[in-house]
């Protein structure tokens, strides 16, 4: 009796470790990551595109970020604030930086919060009136590779970055299974015809470019789609940070009123410059 006893009790703490963990509510296919008027096709409605349509941009290079202590711990927020910091020392022209530090109301910002659901596994973004909001749900935000790199896909949302494979050249690289897709997941895959490539190449490492099975998770039954040269074009492998086309795409959509010397292989000189801009803007 004792025996049975001292099982019974592993099992319920069992059950609602993973019940907490999100694990028993199984991994069902997440809706869309973002929802922003910008990454909208105006010929067909589809999402994700890499177009500049409408995208307000950041007066000064500055993300305004407010990170909710409502929702979020205090160690939750210093590893969103790490992954940002990250985020401003590559990309360099444009920088998130914490609501509190500026002097004066700016006239939109970007709110993150969190509320866990489902596998707990994503995050999505949305945009109304002046506020942008960074819904993550996770359980728990620790710093792992995986959660990184998705708050760092998120957060190039908000910079105006869409997913890689609505684009037009898309074709040339990868074959889709259309069988796998789900019909109201076909948008997602949608090119749009319309959007500006920026005059860049397509990156299958970047880390807004989709995995063939969902979350990376191989091998699965239901590949969404095929790399047509595997050697050239990995799309089984995650992709856990931004890749230098991600980096150049922020910067082309971002920095242009600012000058930035696209071609120039160091930034240094540019990033100080822009750095000394930024001081006569925000600390007057």
């Amino acid at each position: 009796t004792t025996v049975h006893c001292i099982v019974s009790r592993m099992l319920c703490y069992l059950l609602l470790l993973l019940s907490s963990s999100g694990w028993v509510q199984g991994f069902k296919d997440e809706e869309d990551d973002t929802d922003l008027p910008w990454l909208d096709d105006p010929v067909d409605g589809s999402d994700y595109s890499m177009a500049n349509i409408g995208y307000p941009g950041w007066p000064g290079q500055i993300v305004p970020v407010k990170y909710d202590g409502e929702t979020m711990s205090e160690d939750e927020i210093r590893v969103l604030k790490s992954v940002h910091k990250d985020m401003n020392q590559r990309i360099k022209c444009i920088r998130f930086l914490p609501f509190e530090l500026l002097k004066r109301k700016p006239k939109r910002w970007l709110k993150v919060m969190k509320k866990s659901e489902g596998n707990g596994k994503s995050a999505t973004v949305f945009y109304h009136n002046e506020e942008f909001l960074m819904v993550i749900k996770f359980y728990h935000v620790n710093d792992t590779q995986y959660n990184r790199m998705v708050l760092k896909h998120e957060s190039l949302h908000v910079l105006g970055l869409g997913h890689t494979i609505k684009r037009r050249d898309r074709d040339k690289y990868i074959k889709l299974n259309d069988h796998n897709i789900t019909p109201e997941k076909k948008g997602q895959y949608r090119i749009c015809e319309s959007c500006d490539l920026l005059d860049l190449k397509y990156d299958c490492g970047s880390i807004m470019h989709y995995r063939r099975c969902r979350y990376g998770s191989e091998p699965c039954d239901d590949p969404k789609f095929e790399a047509l040269d595997p050697d050239s074009c990995n799309v089984m492998d995650l992709n856990y940070d931004m890749s230098e086309s991600d980096i150049l795409t922020a910067r082309k959509l971002n920095c242009k009123r600012d000058g930035w010397d696209f071609s120039s292989s160091s930034h240094d000189n540019n990033a100080n410059r822009l750095r000394r801009a930024r001081k006569k803007r925000f600390r007057k």
